[in-house]
């Protein structure tokens, strides 16, 4: 009993990520905790947002030049491509909002991340779960020290640790749970969970960037919706640009090189499928027909 409960939760936060066996209910770490100070993380989250420039206006080029450089954001962090007809839906939908002054809000958000999460759900095929629990067990290579080989017989949905459990097991429950279908427990306790995932992330970014999302808390734009949804299917905190990201990759290689006295193989991405900081299935999340779905809902239930 015990065992399905901890399916249910980690299913239930899922549907967030609008998979299945994607990521544990739990909060999500304290990013202004550990070695690094709040101002600090704050200066790498504008380095890492510095990248897409977001909109301030509805000017045409900016919203353009915005929505590329989004895709190519989530691409090298992740590794997931949005395909050029999703990133034209996003350009086109983000134009409209800002000409007709809509919005949509945090809540409304997370209304049509469950809803999409429900409606993909019973579709989950098996090896979209392999897929993903093959990421969640965490980084591999065939150089991998033994030690961490031994430790990918558990899934850890979160980068914090939180939620460990042991990988097949993982995957015979959420098989079981996809096959008999969604309760209304797992889907109130997911919309419970996706609101909070957006608070916090919401929260988070204005704190650091009061700029672009200082009014995020009451009204957003599909351009910062989509970001927000991507920053919590990764757990990436969106910290740091492309070189600085690779600078802290390649200092987290050297650390734990030294910790175990050995050699620890260097990682190509720092999120999404096999990432080197977090490992979690983006590309089972978010994958060309989702993206698409959520745009969709987003652009139909945007109000002024």
């Amino acid at each position: 009993m015990a065992k399905n409960k901890r399916v249910l939760a980690f299913l239930a936060a899922a549907l967030c990520v609008l998979s299945v066996a994607i990521i544990a209910a739990f909060w999500k770490t304290d990013v202004s905790s550990g070695t690094t100070g709040l101002e600090e993380f704050h200066q790498h989250v504008r380095e890492g947002l510095a990248e897409i420039s977001l909109p301030t206006s509805n000017d045409a080029a900016a919203i353009n030049s915005a929505a590329d450089n989004l895709g190519n954001f989530i691409n090298y962090r992740s590794g997931v491509q949005i395909s050029q007809a999703n990133k034209d839906l996003l350009k086109n939908t983000e134009q409209n909002f800002r000409s007709q002054g809509k919005k949509i809000t945090p809540d409304q958000l997370s209304q049509i991340l469950t809803d999409v999460a429900v409606e993909r759900f019973p579709t989950i095929t098996e090896a979209e779960i392999n897929s993903a629990m093959e990421s969640l067990r965490g980084f591999n290579h065939p150089d991998l020290p033994l030690g961490f080989k031994k430790g990918r017989i558990y899934v850890y949905p979160r980068g914090n640790g939180e939620g460990t459990m042991f990988a097949e097991a993982f995957k015979t429950e959420a098989i079981n749970i996809r096959n008999s279908g969604l309760n209304k427990f797992m889907i109130s306790a997911a919309s419970s969970r996706i609101s909070l995932e957006i608070e916090r992330t919401i929260n988070a970014l204005a704190d650091a960037s009061p700029e672009y999302f200082g009014t995020a808390k009451s009204k957003l734009t599909p351009l910062q919706a989509i970001l927000i949804t991507y920053a919590i299917v990764a757990d990436d905190h969106l910290g740091y640009n492309q070189v600085g990201l690779n600078q802290r990759m390649q200092t987290m290689q050297q650390r734990i090189s030294q910790a175990i006295g050995e050699p620890y193989p260097a990682g190509q991405r720092a999120y999404g499928d096999n990432g080197y900081i977090t490992p979690m299935p983006v590309s089972v999340a978010l994958n060309d027909a989702t993206v698409s779905r959520i745009l969709n809902l987003i652009e139909e239930r945007g109000s002024q």
